[in-house]
């Protein structure tokens, strides 16, 4: 965009920093030179809220590093999700479609096809993607689903059974998939967070 001092004109349509609908109160902040800054922000539940009794109320997307992108005459904003190592299981390949036992997970996909991820206790979609070159990386984490492809977040929160989540992979899409113990959010004191 071109700033003259006193007006700021952008070169292009402003775009959303995360393109679903559970997001709110975002924050970031600058971990230094060699790690640039992170954003965080709270995940609203409340159409699962009366659906499924949860021992919390609201909840902390996954952290994600924040870089800019050339892109001709403008710059992108990337989001790579920070995801604890420790939490994260052994990569698995998968090719064509799996059933996900575990209620926290970490997909991994690249390449040329497709990506699908179907709840099919509810007939719900929760992941459309397919291109020519794919780099995507799916979050689910009890009920917590952020997907990242891209400059594009989006990020929901839904009522999810375990077993009922069910990934289709098709193309020259290499996909991994991780299980993942529940990343939770603690107070100092070791309860559960909630919204402020």
């Amino acid at each position: 965009g071109d700033f003259d001092g006193d007006r700021f004109e952008p070169a292009r349509e402003p775009r959303l920093v995360d393109e679903g609908v559970a997001l709110y109160a975002a924050m970031a902040w600058d971990l230094g030179p060699d790690e640039g800054p992170v954003l965080t922000g709270w995940l609203d539940d409340g159409p699962v809220r009366s659906a499924t009794p949860r021992p919390w109320r609201g909840r902390l997307c996954v952290p994600r590093r924040l870089r800019l992108r050339p892109n001709g005459d403008a710059v992108d904003l990337v989001q790579t999700p920070v995801l604890p190592a420790d939490r994260l299981g052994v990569a698995t390949p998968i090719a064509g479609a799996a059933t996900v036992e575990a209620a926290s997970f970490v997909l991994r996909a690249a390449g040329s096809g497709s990506v699908r991820i179907d709840d099919e206790a509810t007939g719900r979609r929760l992941v459309d993607i397919a291109g020519d070159d794919l780099d995507l990386t799916v979050i689910v984490d009890q009920g917590c689903v952020e997907t990242f492809a891209g400059c594009s977040v989006t990020s929901t929160v839904l009522d999810l059974e375990p077993g009922s989540v069910v990934v289709r992979v098709g193309g020259d899409v290499e996909a991994t998939l991780r299980s993942a113990s529940p990343m939770p959010n603690p107070q100092p004191d070791g309860r559960a967070a909630t919204a402020p």
